[in-house]
């Protein structure tokens, strides 16, 4: 697991006391402190380089353009396979009023070139717990993914977004996540994202009091995606925010997803 990815105890608690709000409150609010996954930016202090203009007055987009982790795969006995592995890229931008940081955009590339099924998910199991779900949502649909994605690229996932509770411009991150996003997907195969309100831990228990305002905050960013980036609802994932579209120019080339419960066998 990568250093990044330990969460420290309190966080634990934080979510451990969310959890017990999704059980008896019928609505939860956006805290007013900067989400745990942009937390961690903020504590590692990382420099950024880059600038996006286009934005309104009075707003600048800083970001940085990380270097391709390397995740080993289960050794593969075949000859000439040994050195295959998955990797990952992080590109991450903060929205600048002045001085303050009011909204966050991160992208991840994910590439498995020449990886075999179980191999990928092996490794993304053994790299956090939202990579190995996302894995298992990709398997279902794109099998064997070396052939039907990866063949044509990375995939680019919309990871994180935020902006500051009660902004005046709650759209400010579109514009940033558009410029990135049109960059990286030129070389990429398709574009994905997996949409929850972060306030409610991407989750609620089926009959829990919080399930119906869960289900209008879901429902609200996913019409957001697809109108801002041309998302569509993955078949059988789209009920839980899973989206995607393909890189322009691959319409007819990557696969049309088709759910398969048994692809591990």
């Amino acid at each position: 697991m990568s250093k990044d990815n330990i969460i420290p105890m309190a966080v634990w608690n934080d979510r451990w006391k969310r959890e017990d709000l999704l059980t008896t409150r019928p609505r939860i609010r956006r805290p007013t402190t900067v989400p745990d996954c942009f937390a961690r930016e903020l504590s590692q202090k990382r420099r950024y380089p880059y600038r996006l203009t286009g934005l309104p007055p009075g707003y600048e987009a800083i970001y940085r353009r990380g270097g391709w982790e390397k995740i080993d795969t289960p050794q593969i006995d075949e000859p000439g396979f040994e050195d295959l592995y998955v990797r990952l890229r992080t590109t991450f931008a903060w929205v600048l009023e002045g001085d303050r940081k009011v909204a966050a955009v991160q992208l991840r590339e994910i590439d498995a070139e020449l990886v075999a099924d179980w191999c990928f998910w092996e490794a993304m199991d053994a790299h956090s717990q939202d990579l190995t779900r996302w894995a298992e949502v990709i398997l279902s649909l794109w099998p064997p993914l070396w052939i039907e994605l990866f063949g044509y690229g990375p995939v680019l996932e919309i990871e994180n977004v935020w902006v500051e509770p009660r902004h005046p411009r709650p759209g400010i991150w579109k514009p940033v996540a558009h410029a990135l996003a049109d960059r990286i997907m030129r070389k990429s195969s398709i574009l994905t994202a997996h949409v929850f309100p972060e306030e409610y831990n991407g989750r609620v228990p089926r009959g829990a009091r919080t399930e119906p305002a869960f289900d209008r905050r879901r429902d609200a960013m996913m019409r957001v995606c697809e109108r801002e980036f041309g998302l569509k609802p993955m078949p059988h994932w789209g009920k839980d925010g899973f989206m995607w579209r393909p890189r322009a120019g691959l319409e007819r080339i990557v696969g049309k997803p088709e759910y398969r419960p048994n692809w591990e066998e």
